[in-house]
């Protein structure tokens, strides 16, 4: 499943060349203001990607393990 939706929550450039990045900030820079609403939207769509997320997801992760794996025997 793909997070990116061509057109509609962002833009997937196939290769880093310049001209193909400035074709797609212009889109970007060129949307109206109910588009930059669907945009914040879409980016907490998102959100749960970020690097603190995910560092807590791991450190719970690891936890579970911890508290699956190494409890005490009686």
């Amino acid at each position: 499943k793909n997070i990116i939706h061509q057109g509609d929550a962002g833009y997937v450039v196939a290769d880093n060349t310049p001209h193909h990045l400035a074709d797609k900030i212009a889109l970007l820079l060129s949307r109206s203001d109910r588009d930059m609403e669907a945009a914040l939207s879409i980016r907490a769509s998102v959100d749960r990607f970020g690097w603190s997320n995910i560092a807590q997801a791991i450190i719970d992760e690891c936890r579970r393990v911890r508290a699956d794996y190494f409890t005490p025997v009686h």
